[in-house]
């Protein structure tokens, strides 16, 4: 609809509407005939001359406009058509030279990047708010980002760890007063890492397990068996290792008056120290002496390492032929050999009767070796078998088999041209080898009772083998 009105008095009233941008869309100017002013900032002469006609379109009418005449005249015009040339004093909105800008419109981030209020000509333009960073607020730095009154309302809190060992533990990082706060706190170390809290704890919290623990240097031993993966004490860095290979058994005894077959040879001796090195696996095998049943020989979990069955005839050779240092077998002038040693002792032979009994040589014992990574790097050769005895002329006489050999090398012995002749002994490797005599070990004491000694008479059994093993710092 169209508001027409004449006089200096309406010029004023649409001139502050236009002025405050509520106006619509044009101002048409003219006395006459009109002129068009487009949507600009003029000065009021140029705007409204005195006594034209100012015509406004658009949907408001009078009543629409914002402020009324006492807010504009104030009282001051001496009626509606006041054209006096006075400007009221309420119709200006500001003044420029005592205005203060209002910055307070928005919150948060759109507060601090608002446009403020200004005083132009007189006229005032109201305080703009910024806008948001963004739709939510999940950053941690004190500013409300989507302009809603809170600050850091979206940031979510994540989990946290910290310290080592059992100073170990965990909290949350979270947001506290526009910074990010973790609430793990570290639990209080000991003054030592040992065992007493558990293996494997890290007590003080260094980053390295039972550090202080002592190595525990107490002897172990071991009996005849296969040992894989030896757990090493914490913080030992050597070990010594000594061993004795099983032991041969006893000839057998022929003839009335009980000839005696010859003495199985005792187990080999040998020792050495060793540095650990980290991660290197280490086994032990423990080597079996020879049964008692004449001429079984000395069995090994391990192949190679057995020793050799005595013989009906000649006696077997030990299981690893590949092996150098062992002791050979007794070759009698009528009777059988005894076996070769190689890392188990050979059997022994059997006896040559002269219209009489043969007796059976004993087995030769198995040999004891320790691993480093697969590698036998110690290792105590098993004692040859004893040589069979043989009766003479019907069982009324007979002669003496002879005894096997020890380990580490020895080689079997001959007691009479028609005994049967000892096994080798088995050979040793280490920083120290030595062997026993005849049926009696190196070190026997330090050994449990028949523990590597050789066989009796009569097809006795040989010792097994034995291994005392020690960790040092």
């Amino acid at each position: 609809m169209t508001i027409r009105a004449k006089g200096r008095r309406a010029t004023r009233r649409i001139e502050t509407h236009w002025r405050r941008g509520l106006g619509a869309g044009l101002l048409v100017v003219g006395s006459s005939s009109s002129c068009m002013i487009h949507y600009e900032r003029v000065t009021e002469e140029e705007a409204f001359p005195a006594g034209s006609t100012v015509v406004a379109t658009g949907t408001s009418t009078d009543a629409g406009f914002p402020g009324t005449d006492s807010e504009l005249d104030a009282g001051v015009d001496a009626g509606p058509n006041d054209d006096s040339g006075t400007r009221d004093a309420a119709a200006i909105d500001c003044a420029p030279a005592t205005y203060l800008a209002d910055a307070s419109c928005g919150v948060g981030y759109c507060r601090t990047t608002n446009q403020p209020s200004s005083c132009l000509r007189g006229v005032e333009t109201a305080c703009l708010p910024g806008a948001p960073l963004g739709p939510s607020d999940v950053t941690c730095d004190g500013v409300d980002d989507d302009c809603d009154g809170l600050s850091d309302e979206d940031h979510v809190s994540t989990a946290t760890a910290c310290g080592v060992g059992a100073c170990a533990a965990t909290g949350v990082l979270a947001c506290q007063a526009g910074s990010e706060v973790d609430s793990c706190v570290p639990g209080a170390p000991l003054a030592n890492d040992t065992v007493a809290s558990g293996v494997g704890i890290d007590d003080d919290c260094d980053g390295v397990a039972d550090e202080d623990e002592p190595c525990d240097t107490t002897p172990r031993t071991f009996t005849p068996g296969s040992y894989t993966s030896i757990t090493v004490p914490l913080n030992c860095t050597q070990v010594s290792v000594r061993l004795w290979g099983g032991a041969g058994a006893g000839g057998e005894l022929e003839g009335v008056l009980f000839q005696p077959g010859g003495l199985g040879g005792a187990g080999g001796h040998a020792e050495s120290t060793l540095t650990l090195v980290s991660s290197q696996q280490l086994d032990l095998l423990v080597g079996a002496g020879a049964a008692a049943s004449c001429n079984a020989a000395g069995s090994s979990a391990l192949p190679g390492f057995g020793g050799g069955s005595g013989g009906t005839g000649i006696g077997a050779d030990a299981e690893d032929g590949l092996q150098s240092g062992g002791g050979t077998g007794a070759t009698p002038g009528s009777a059988s050999r005894g076996g070769n040693g190689y890392r188990g002792g050979g059997g022994g032979g059997a006896g040559s009767p002269v219209i009489g009994l043969s007796g059976r040589g004993g087995g030769g014992g198995a040999a004891s070796a320790f691993f480093v990574a697969g590698t036998p790097v110690v290792l105590a050769g098993g004692g040859g078998g004893g040589g069979g005895a043989a009766s003479l002329i019907l069982g009324l006489l007979g002669v003496a088999g002879g005894n096997g050999g020890v380990g580490c090398g020895g080689s079997g012995a001959t007691a009479d041209a028609n005994g049967g002749g000892g096994g080798g002994g088995g050979a040793c490797l280490g920083t120290l080898t030595r062997a026993g005599t005849n049926a009696v070990p190196f070190d026997a004491a330090s050994l449990p009772a028949n523990q590597a000694r050789g066989g009796q008479s009569s097809c006795f059994a040989g010792g097994g083998g034995y291994a005392i093993v020690t960790f040092a710092p």
